[in-house]
């Protein structure tokens, strides 16, 4: 689980958008220019919910799971990783080494080297030793952690709206909440929605 979590922030913080060249600087001739990968920049989000939808837009574009359900249960890794330090530092430390080890069959892959260094940036925030770390940590991390749980939680409400109307014949529960994660995971057949009939009028 802080694996899979490690693994989203690592994502977010590692996409790539490579600016385009003016049409003034292409045409030029008279200066010799050296050809290197284009210089790149990382988007700026000001909310979570813009995190989440360019998170989503990543992974469609990837053609990866993008569901809502996927979604919920990436954003409840997050608040779990955020909520403990050790945990979070653990995962930030085999994600560490996955990406040496990719690096190192595929040495000149800049993409790696950047990823690598920006979570060598994230496990520098999550240094409890040292003095900015503990800044960010006792000023920054607890936002970001109301703003991930606000967000599970209006996720989580509507994965309970979502089952319920999916099916009517189950007796609704006074509060689904603390069992949307089984009921996101569960197994269980589902009835075909044609199945079903209408309620009466």
């Amino acid at each position: 689980m802080y694996f899979e979590s490690a693994d989203f922030l690592l994502k977010l913080v590692s996409c790539l958008t490579a600016p385009q060249m003016p049409q003034s600087e292409i045409n030029r001739t008279e200066r010799t220019h050296i050809v290197r990968e284009a210089f790149v920049t990382a988007p700026i989000f000001t909310n979570f919910k813009e995190v989440l939808a360019f998170f989503q837009s990543r992974l469609a574009e990837n053609r990866l799971a993008c569901s809502s359900s996927t979604i919920v249960l990436s954003t409840d890794d997050l608040h779990r990783l955020l909520g403990n330090v050790g945990l979070a530092q653990r995962a930030l430390s085999e994600v560490e080494e996955l990406l040496k080890k990719a690096a190192s069959k595929k040495s000149k892959s800049k993409v790696l080297q950047f990823a690598l260094r920006k979570v060598t940036f994230l496990q520098a925030c999550m240094r409890e030793q040292d003095a900015s770390a503990k800044k960010w940590l006792r000023e920054v991390l607890p936002r970001l952690q109301r703003e991930v749980e606000a967000s599970l939680c209006s996720q989580a409400m509507r994965v309970e709206m979502e089952n319920k109307t999916r099916n009517h014949s189950r007796p609704v529960r006074p509060s689904v909440l603390p069992d949307w994660r089984n009921i996101i995971r569960s197994k269980m057949p589902q009835k075909p929605i044609f199945e079903y009939t209408s309620p009466p009028v």
